[in-house]
């Protein structure tokens, strides 16, 4: 039997081919792989009935979004999980399998992988398989060190990732956020920190949480922003964040004095790794999504159905 996972991705492959009447040859360029691997594909699909039956089954309503959102904010990829009739902590779980399916098909090409922090993050490399892939390197792409909830900052889920692919990882031994700009400066110009950040900036492929504006955001929720804090960036125009650095609707960063303490990449490197991948589930997202997709710090996107058609324009 199929992974719910793999036959989502069939069944995109069949909806290009049938419907919108792509060769094998474009799919395969769409997807990054061989012609052989589409054909396989798409005879998988056949071998498993879906040829006949894939306008009925309960992800084909997804394709079309997938499709129109790829075209619309120019991504290489876009994934939806179904939220019908789901709990959140459901589609919490089957939003970070497809992350797992999708980074798993592409991890033969890739040899660093950068990670933010965050609850998203967290739960998406708890739901790794044990395999060996030793040609990685894992990088944190902020600061990793606090005082509550350590599981989910940078440098835990990097170990996470690690530990579950018996590969090589770093640590970044920072705070996310500093007490001040200069005590940010004076971190930066230390070499184990800078090389680190460096590396970061070089990865092959990012995963990132988005996080957004709500009194229940993580920063907000954990103490590492202040309620004054939240309210001067939201009134400087602030949507939603990548790896603690705030952004605006348009995606430009926004130039405060909490994002100059923050110890991790700009913004303006996020966006020059080859694909970043970002995770993001619930409508309380929509705001920091779209900005995020704007500044084109995401090429890639997995997220869930309700918050998927909030961003079609």
């Amino acid at each position: 039997m199929l992974e719910a996972e793999e036959k989502a991705e069939l069944i995109k492959i069949l909806n290009m081919h049938f419907i919108e009447g792509l060769t094998q040859s474009q799919i395969a360029k769409a997807f990054q792989v061989s012609n052989t691997i589409i054909s396989r594909k798409i005879n998988k699909a056949r071998d498993n009935n879906l040829i006949d039956y894939f306008f009925k089954d309960e992800t084909s309503f997804t394709v079309n979004l997938e499709r129109l959102l790829e075209k619309q904010y120019k991504l290489n990829e876009v994934i939806i999980v179904p939220t019908v009739g789901k709990d959140f902590d459901m589609i919490e779980y089957e939003i970070s399998k497809a992350a797992v399916y999708y980074l798993l098909n592409n991890i033969k090409a890739i040899h660093s992988i950068g990670l933010t922090w965050g609850k998203a993050l967290w739960r998406f490399t708890k739901e790794l398989p044990f395999q060996m892939h030793s040609h990685l390197s894992i990088v944190p792409l902020c600061g990793g060190i606090g005082s509550s909830s350590l599981e989910i900052h940078s440098n835990a889920v990097v170990f996470e990732m690690a530990q579950h692919f018996s590969c090589e990882y770093l640590q970044l031994y920072a705070p996310a956020i500093t007490r001040s700009f200069e005590l940010k400066q004076q971190l930066s110009k230390m070499s184990v920190i800078s090389t680190i950040l460096d590396k970061g900036s070089k990865v092959d492929l990012a995963v990132v949480g988005v996080g957004d504006m709500t009194p229940s955001g993580t920063l907000r929720k954990l103490g590492y922003l202040k309620e004054t804090e939240l309210l001067y960036l939201k009134k400087v125009g602030a949507v939603g964040d990548i790896g603690c650095m705030y952004y605006d609707k348009d995606g430009n960063e926004i130039d405060s004095d909490f994002n100059k303490k923050v110890v991790g990449i700009s913004l303006n490197k996020l966006r020059q790794i080859p694909n970043v991948v970002g995770i993001a589930y619930g409508i309380q997202k929509k705001e920091a999504l779209l900005g995020a997709l704007r500044g084109n710090y995401i090429n890639t996107l997995v997220i869930d159905s309700d918050l998927a058609l909030l961003l079609k324009e």
